[in-house]
């Protein structure tokens, strides 16, 4: 019996303490949202390619744990597995997407494991490691023909 009060209030006290941890973020309105989205993204950087102009490329080809991410909930913390996929999240077509991850921090590029080796998959936190705000990540595909899934985000306050 004892045991078992012991463990309701240790893991009361555990969610009492992810309550704290709760990400500020999610409670922006959607037009915070958005106005943050906008800050964020940053598509000036695309260099067209004749070689991947069909290929199906999702708007929302950017995954964190295998969902779509909302890039507007971004941030120096931001913990997860990213990966890019070709085709429409979730649905049977949904292809991976070998990529590169890295930093970027003024013009210089802060290498890392994730920019020499080619990746499918990555833990998020690994490639904002050291990040701070005005610092931009860089997803960006291997192959020439998936071009359209390249993501550069800025990271701001």
């Amino acid at each position: 019996m004892l045991k078992l009060l012991l463990s309701v209030l240790l893991m009361m006290q555990v969610g009492a303490v992810q309550a704290q941890a709760v990400n500020p973020l999610f409670l922006l309105s959607k037009e915070q949202l958005k106005e943050r989205r906008d800050q964020i993204i940053q598509d000036n950087e695309f260099v067209r390619n004749e070689v991947g102009r069909h290929t199906n490329i999702h708007v929302d080809c950017l995954l964190l744990n295998g969902v779509p991410f909302d890039v507007a909930l971004l941030d120096t913390k931001s913990w997860g597995l990213m990966s890019l996929v070709r085709g429409k999240p979730g649905s049977p077509e949904q292809e991976r997407i070998p990529f590169r991850a890295y930093l970027r921090r003024e013009d210089i590029i802060i290498y890392n494991a994730f920019f020499q080796n080619p990746v499918y998959e990555v833990s998020i936190s690994k490639v904002l490691s050291g990040a701070k705000p005005g610092d931009v990540i860089i997803v960006e595909p291997v192959r020439d023909e998936d071009y359209k899934a390249k993501r550069v985000l800025k990271l701001i306050d």
